[in-house]
């Protein structure tokens, strides 16, 4: 396989888009 894992990849896009949320959470509260 090329690159990265795909699996892991998905992974990390998870995790930025759930940090995302937790940032936006803590700036409207």
């Amino acid at each position: 396989a090329e690159g990265p894992d795909p699996v892991s990849e998905e992974l990390s896009l998870v995790r930025k888009m759930n940090l995302a949320v937790t940032e936006e959470r803590y700036k409207d509260a």
